[in-house]
């Protein structure tokens, strides 16, 4: 058993090497890379900004900026976009007694998009927004002076929301996020999940899981990112018909006629590397019962052997399946009744 990302929440990581066809600006000649950063210039004539469809999905925003004006109406910072008449923008101007901007984060929920600054390592929260904006981007307004300074952007990365999941862990199950020297801890529910707001939307950690005696189970060092959902389990894969089941969401495998279910079901391994000891075996789901009628055996020439509690194969090559067999059997009639359980691989 180990941690592995199951998804990730990364849209967008632009570290603007170039300009991609996916921007827009309203003054290019204003509009330069330079040095692996987007360098946007003030404009005497207009503003000037730079644009790009909000992905589908998108759920979180993050600009890394270098941009310290000094200057009296020297101003610049971000946009969200519909048309020239229906705009918000979140802007960066001189001011004597404030630390210098580091970052810009936008938090969207459906069409309220809530607007954040970075100064002195920490997010202040600065405004909320309520449109349905199409765009995304950056402007520097007009104006020009000898005290005028470009707006620079390192990075803008683009995730499905700011929060990192763990899940397919047993309730009570503890889990650490480790991130510099900061902390986090959170006990999974009943549905056997957790979840950690992270300050960046790609952030480097430690992710620790203990089990309900404080057994330290499984850890991994990585970078992660918002939107990302990381699973405890089997890396195995379980198959109905060559299909893969779902590893999150419960799977239909049929009907139970006349007391009896009984399926045959495929485990197959997707890496390169053979495995040893492979258990398997029926478990409660959640809190249902329906669990302790089920067994499992092994498939001999296309029809199962003998039944128990667990399964072991003890060798299954790299891509590679093996066959086995599922029953779940009640001796009295069920109406109507829909019987959950999961399958626990552990190797």
């Amino acid at each position: 058993m180990r941690i592995y990302q199951y998804s990730s929440g990364l849209i967008l990581d632009e570290q603007f090497n170039s300009l991609g066809p996916e921007w827009s600006s309203t003054d290019p000649a204003n509009t330069t890379i330079e040095n692996g950063s987007l360098k946007l210039t003030h404009s005497f004539l207009r503003d000037v900004s730079f644009l790009r469809e909000i992905p589908a999905g998108a759920g979180a925003f993050e600009a890394v900026v270098n941009y310290t004006p000094t200057a009296v109406n020297d101003r610049a910072g971000l946009i969200l976009f519909k048309s020239s008449i229906e705009t918000a923008e979140l802007l960066e101007s001189e001011d004597a007694n404030q630390s210098n901007l580091e970052n810009i984060k936008v938090i969207k929920n459906d069409d309220v998009f809530d607007l954040y600054m970075k100064r002195n390592g920490s997010f202040e929260f600065i405004d909320s927004a309520t449109y349905s904006f199409s765009k995304i981007g950056f402007v520097v307004k007009q104006g020009s002076g000898s005290g005028f300074v470009p707006f620079r952007v390192d990075r803008f990365i683009i995730t499905k929301n700011d929060r990192l999941e763990v899940v397919n862990l047993y309730e009570r199950f503890k889990v650490e996020l480790t991130i510099g020297s900061t902390l986090l801890t959170e006990t999974a529910d009943i549905r056997g999940k957790v979840t950690f707001a992270l300050p960046h939307l790609i952030t480097s950690g430690t992710l620790k899981i203990y089990d309900q005696q404080s057994n330290l189970i499984g850890e991994i060092t990585t970078e992660f990112v918002g939107g990302d959902v990381y699973y405890y389990g089997s890396f195995l894969e379980l198959r109905r018909d060559g299909v893969s089941l779902s590893d999150l969401n419960p799977n239909d495998i049929g009907n139970i006629a006349e007391g009896k279910l009984e399926e045959k079901l495929e485990i197959y391994n997707p890496t390169a590397a053979e495995v040893d000891d492979v258990k398997i075996q029926v478990k409660q789901y959640l809190v249902d019962n329906g669990y302790q009628w089920g067994d499992v055996a092994p498939d001999i020439y296309g029809t199962p052997g003998s039944y128990s509690d667990v399964l072991t194969i003890e060798n299954l090559p790299g891509q590679a399946s093996s066959f086995f067999w599922i029953k779940v059997e009640k001796q009295e009639e069920i109406m109507d009744e829909e019987i959950f359980f999961s399958i626990e691989i552990d190797h």
